[in-house]
């Protein structure tokens, strides 16, 4: 009986760090700057906008959105 309890045990752990990873990380996301100094914080509103217009450069997608 042991033996089914330690896995159950261990899914249990890993799904609740898991989810604690993703709370924490969801908390810092307007303090992220891009490479070139743009702050998160200073294009709120981005999550809604809608894409504009699509371009591939090598293997990359770049996108212009429309923030209403």
């Amino acid at each position: 009986m042991k033996n089914k309890e330690i896995p159950a045990i261990v899914i249990i752990v890993v799904l609740l760090s898991f989810f604690g990873v993703i709370a924490f990380a969801a908390q810092d996301r307007f303090e992220l700057k891009a490479p070139n100094g743009v702050a998160f914080s200073e294009i709120r509103g981005y999550e809604h906008g809608r894409v504009i217009a699509p371009s591939y450069d090598n293997d990359d997608l770049k996108v212009i959105l429309g923030i209403p």
